[in-house]
This record gives structure tokens, sequence and C-alpha cells, in this order.
């Protein structure tokens, strides 16, 4: 059989998640000749050993390696992908029975010399309560940011999102994601940026739809910022044209005042995440506070941790 799909899915510790996420693939309607890749990127949930002792009804390969990210993850499922394109899947995302399908003939249909990447819609699983705080960060874009998406048919470098995204898999053997970014946060948009560079057409197709079965809350919310500070700091030095972009300084560190403020600021905004009123001022202060914290540990650590 002719793989014409490789869907490649990153994993940690998320092995409950990732059986559910490979159960949909199993339910596809009509999809392409499909191959999956899980990489697991050094759970200690015993993710491997599940998912040699389950059968699916595709071929899925497994491998495992010592955690260096979902980049480096992504990586080395490429290097094995068989399939004529490759399908990015987070391994919290359930895809509806027509995603592959809607992905490939997205492709199909593209006439234009240009490489394409299609990114398709993230919403949330029906199981997750939506929260004041669920629906600020959706429509705000600090989650996922379809809702201000202008022209689906071409889209920004910054609306690459690698839970659900498809591309030819020679193109990103041209270019790969860049292992220096050791979290989930800003290296697909970093890829996305370089393939924009070179002339490729992102598009947006709303009804290749996956759910995001994650829960989140304000803390969670407030880690993911800080890491996503401390990885604007590796896009920043990669390309100091985007400084201002990424709203860092490539110069000198943020100065951080104010700690004991902050932190009644953080223990209302917490306390407020679930109530039927939004306080949207503080949560955007609040979570550029902890995304320069984030971007001052990256300044903070030596040269050759941070290589």
């Amino acid at each position: 059989m002719t793989v014409l799909f490789s869907i490649i899915i990153p994993t940690c510790n998320r092995k409950q998640t990732l059986m559910q996420t490979l159960d949909a693939l199993a339910d596809l309607r009509n999809p392409p000749p499909f191959e999956v890749v899980v990489v697991d990127d050094g759970s200690v949930d015993g993710t491997t050993d599940a998912l040699h002792r389950r059968t699916f009804p595709f071929p899925c390969t497994c491998l495992r390696q010592d955690n260096k990210g979902p980049a480096a993850a992504r990586n080395a499922a490429v290097h094995v992908a068989k399939g004529t394109w490759v399908a990015f899947l987070g391994d919290d995302t359930l895809p509806d029975a027509e995603w592959l399908s809607i992905h490939h003939d997205t492709h199909k249909a593209w006439r234009d010399n240009r490489p394409l990447a299609v990114v398709g819609h993230i919403g949330w699983h029906p199981g997750i309560r939506q929260t004041t705080f669920l629906r600020f960060i959706s429509s705000a874009g600090l989650q996922f940011g379809f809702s201000l998406v202008e022209n689906p048919d071409d889209l920004p470098f910054y609306f690459f999102y690698g839970s659900n995204v498809s591309l030819l898999r020679s193109v990103i053997v041209d270019e790969m994601f860049n292992e220096n970014f050791r979290y989930a946060a800003w290296e697909d948009t970093e890829l996305a940026y370089r393939l924009k560079s070179k002339q490729a057409q992102i598009v947006y197709r709303q009804d290749a739809r996956v759910l995001h079965d994650h829960p989140i809350d304000m803390r969670d919310f407030i880690a993911r910022q800080e890491r996503s500070g401390y990885a604007a700091v590796t896009f920043g030095r990669e390309h100091p044209e985007l400084a201002g972009f990424l709203r860092i300084s490539l110069q000198e560190p943020p100065v951080l005042r104010g700690a004991w403020l902050w932190t009644g600021m953080r223990w209302l905004a917490c306390t407020a995440q679930r109530l039927p009123m939004s306080i949207e001022w503080l949560w955007r202060r609040l979570l550029h506070r902890h995304f320069l914290i984030g971007v001052r540990r990256a300044w903070q650590e030596p040269k050759a941790v941070r290589e």
C-alpha cells in the first residue's frame, strides 16, 4: 500500500489522551492511505509499553527518545515517515471523521507552484467547561487565534499550529523544526516564518477540525506563558528582526518589580477565572508579566545551557 499521509504525534506523559486520539484516527471516514508515527518524548507513564500492547487498524510506528521537546520529536518522526504528506497532530486533539480527507482534498486541489501548508481548526472538547477565562484566551488569540483570521487563503506565519497542520514531506525535510526550542512554544511559528520567507502559502480550512481535550486554568496558562517567554528569546536570537513582534529586547533582560503586588493580583486572577465575569485587563497584564519572567529566565541561563 502506498502511504499518502504520515500522521505525526509527539507525546509526553499523556497516555490516556493519546489513546483517545489514536481511537479517533481509527474512525476516520474515507481517509487517504495513512500511517501514524508516535514519538514518545521521554514519558514516564508507560506510554511506549501501552502502545506496544495495542493493535491498530492502520500502520503505527512508535519511537522513543529522551525528553528533548516536541520539535526534536517531530523531526525524528519525519525521518522515518513514508507519506507524501505529513500531518502534525497533538496528542490531546481528537480529529473529526473527515479531518484527514479535508487536508488531502485541499492539497490535491492546489495548483500553485509555491509550497502549501494547510492549517485546520482546533476547538475545545465539549467535555471541557467553557469558563470566562477560556473564552478570553480563545478570543484574544493567546491560545489559538482563529477568531482573528482575516483571509483564510493567506495566513500569516503566526497562525501555523503544530497540533493541526499538514504539508508535503519534501518541504518539511528541507526545513525541519529548530531543536533549540525545548518547549511546545514558538517552535511551530518559527518554522512557519522560515517557510513563508521561501514563499510558502499557509491556508486555513475551518472544517478540518480537531477537538482539544486539555483543560486549562489560569495557573496552567501562567506556566505556559513563562515557557512562551523563554522560547521567545530563542526565537529572537534566531531572527533578531522579529524582536518587536515578540515584544522582547535582545540587548538586556526585562526589569521586574513589585513581586508582592503581583502575588496578590495572581491570587485575584485565579479566584475570578471561573466566575461569570471577565477581568480581561488583569488577565492580560498578569499573563504578560509571566511571559517576561520566562524571558528573564532565558537571559539568566548560561550560554552553554541555552545552546
